[in-house]
């Protein structure tokens, strides 16, 4: 029967992240993480190429050249528009083909560390998970874990084999898709911590260790590019844009004061209050029944996991995308308590409610309201009095997007601090000041610069001298 065919949910629930899969990214969750990617895409469409010095356009009069994870995701979406010509969705759609094929990866991995129904029920609570949202989104978070499974799977594959040619390129094709991985978003070791209990079952003859000698020469990669590549380039290009992390001793003060908020990522943004409820089931009977490896598992992908929240600080806590690489292995004890429901249909049951909550709690992401979608035609409104070329202010705070749809270059920032600023911005070059009025406006506006509703949803200031001055 197809239904029992982890490929049947995998393709169905592909089908249905398609919907408004064509939408720029104006849904309320994270619009703005997906702007600067955008504006990085768009920028390497326009030209130049340039892997190496990635560029936003919030950088005022600055070049926009800032160090950011290794833009992969950014160069394939730019890639599509050279040969499509430019939309704001390609990311979107690359996302979701590689997290669909990492869901069998995923599957084909358990499959063999553990067993096939309990890979399969695993699969299916990950779909419905937090990954539902996040693998249609057009972030690093979700393609860089879709990237380590993948080239974890060929990796397996490759040891698989007796001819030795096809184990050697295997082997390398897999390291490079998993130290891709770690380039685009370096949480994503997480995923691989979590994967070396299972190496003994995955990789059950020695012989083939030499295999992981692939891996040192990307490991001095991804170390080069985070520690060196990204600090010079902030250093050089004097605009910082992407999070390091800070002290473990700050960022360990800043968790424990907001501990509730960080941990409702893990009790209800992940899988959901049901499907946490079935993960801490699973966490007891795995201990009963004597489940070492997958324990192990659990722990080294939640020492990963601490590890990174130590270092971000509140930025963990403000950010459930965090907790992706680990919401895998929340999922295998989830799946664990399913299998150990006695009937059939119980455990059906069980598994459609997870997966039900899941999916009601994220569809309104789908569906932006129509207030959203006016700010998509703020660059024609923009077109009209002034050039592509010119700087621009908009008082949209920190918020890239405002600036992103304006299809310019300036600076994002408060109304208050616009006001503080004006002559200086003047001098750097900046043209017009965009007045938002209800959404994306941060702080009040200024007096004169409020309209009624019925209005236009931003007011567009002149900054040029007109002749009469």
């Amino acid at each position: 029967m197809p239904f029992r065919d982890v490929r049947f949910w995998i393709v169905v629930f592909a089908i249905i992240r398609l919907v408004n899969i064509t939408l720029p990214p104006i849904e309320v969750g994270h619009n703005w993480r997906q702007s600067t990617g955008l504006m990085v895409a768009r920028n390497f469409f326009e030209g130049p190429f340039d892997l190496m010095h990635p560029k936003v356009d919030m950088a005022g009069d600055l070049s926009g050249i800032t160090g950011m994870e290794f833009p992969l995701l950014n160069a394939l979406h730019a890639g599509l528009a050279h040969l499509f010509g430019w939309s704001d969705w390609y990311g979107r759609l690359i996302v979701l083909i590689f997290s669909s094929l990492a869901m069998w990866s995923l599957f084909s991995l358990l499959r063999r560390a553990i067993d096939r129904r309990w890979a399969r029920d695993t699969v299916l609570i990950l779909i419905t998970s937090l990954w539902f949202i996040y693998s249609r989104k057009i972030m690093p978070d979700v393609f860089s874990c879709s990237l380590v499974i993948i080239g974890t799977h060929l990796l397996v594959i490759s040891w698989g084999t007796k001819n030795r040619t096809r184990k050697v390129l295997g082997s390398l094709l897999a390291s490079c898709a998993i130290i891709l991985g770690l380039l685009s978003k370096l949480p994503a070791g997480i995923l691989l911590l979590g994967m070396l209990p299972f190496l003994p079952k995955l990789l059950p003859n020695p012989r083939y260790l030499w295999t992981f000698a692939w891996f040192i020469p990307g490991v001095v990669l991804v170390t080069y590019w985070y520690y060196f590549w990204v600090p010079h380039l902030v250093t050089d290009y004097g605009f910082w844009h992407f999070f390091m992390g800070k002290s473990i001793g700050i960022g360990a003060q800043e968790l424990a004061t907001h501990w509730q908020i960080a941990a409702m990522h893990i009790i209800d943004h992940a899988l959901k209050f049901i499907g946490f409820g079935c993960f801490l089931a699973g966490l007891v009977l795995l201990f009963r029944t004597g489940q070492r490896r997958v324990l192990l598992a659990l722990l080294c992908a939640f020492f990963g996991l601490a590890i990174v929240a130590i270092k971000a600080g509140d930025t963990f806590v403000r950010h459930d995308y965090y907790i992706l690489p680990f919401v895998p292995f929340m999922a295998i004890a989830a799946a664990f308590t399913i299998q150990k429901i006695p009937m059939r249909r119980w455990r059906v049951a069980a598994l459609a409610l997870v997966m039900l909550e899941g999916l009601a709690n994220q569809a309104h992401d789908f569906f932006p309201s129509s207030d959203q979608r006016a700010i998509l035609s703020l660059e024609s409104a923009l077109d009209e009095v002034s050039r592509p070329e010119d700087l621009i202010v908009i008082n949209c705070g920190p918020s890239p997007t405002p600036m992103y749809f304006a299809h310019r270059k300036g600076w994002v920032l408060s109304g208050v601090e616009i006001e503080s600023s004006r002559r200086e911005l003047i001098l750097k070059g900046a043209t017009h000041i965009v007045w938002l009025q209800q959404l994306w406006k941060s702080g009040p506006l200024p007096e004169g610069r409020v309209q009624s509703s019925a209005d236009s949803p931003w007011s567009i200031e002149s900054l040029i001298p007109s002749a009469q001055d």
